[in-house]
């Protein structure tokens, strides 16, 4: 597996070298405004933690992030950042495919969520869970592939892995946009365990 860093090993080890009770918990709209958009005009990250992959639903969670795990909670920290571009489900049309090796899913708990900054939309975001083949003796049924998402996911067993998918949006009427395509488009997402990536979460007990 593959996974761009978005600086050297050395310079994101002393970035993360930070004295004990701070972490790095960006709010969402800093994720889009900061990160995400600098992502997009070609400009290097202002922090060298940010991963490049390729197509984030060619592993499993546990896969991406364990070649990353030790090194992130040397510093207390266990959220992941990826900047990726997705894939669509069907060529032709303009939805992701959400399924990953191993009979992974990953299932959308709900719809888009609008990101504003002083009241201007910056971006949006969507929740995914991962849903993946029992470890239970039940087989998943065979032509899993062919099901539909609704009737995959009733085979799969939910997990504690949580993914936020973050778009850029530069107006209204593009977010009301039905038809418009992004799938080409960077996106950035954060994957973890239960609680999320950014500050307005990190402080919730």
């Amino acid at each position: 597996m593959e996974v761009a860093p978005a600086s050297t090993e050395h310079q994101r080890r002393f970035m993360l070298k930070l004295p004990p009770g701070y972490h790095f918990a960006p709010t969402e709209n800093e994720l889009v405004v900061h990160y995400l958009r600098r992502k997009i005009a070609g400009l290097q990250p202002l922090l060298p933690i940010f991963f490049d992959v390729d197509n984030l639903n060619s592993y499993r969670p546990e896969q991406i992030v364990g070649t990353l795990a030790d090194k992130y909670r040397k510093h207390g920290e266990d959220c992941w950042y990826f900047f990726t571009k997705r894939v669509r489900k069907y060529s032709t049309g303009n939805h992701p495919n959400r399924t990953t090796p191993g009979k992974g899913f990953w299932n959308a708990t709900g719809p888009w969520r609008l990101i504003h900054v002083d009241k201007e939309l910056a971006g949006r975001v969507r929740t995914l869970v991962f849903y993946t083949e029992p470890e239970k003796e039940e087989q998943v049924a065979p032509g899993l592939k062919e099901m539909d998402d609704q009737t995959a996911l009733s085979k799969l067993a939910k997990t504690s892995w949580i993914m936020y998918e973050y778009e850029n949006l530069t107006s209204q009427a593009e977010a009301e946009d039905k038809n418009i395509d992004k799938i080409d488009e960077w996106v950035l997402c954060t994957i973890q365990k239960r609680r999320r990536c950014n500050g307005k979460e990190k402080g919730r007990g």
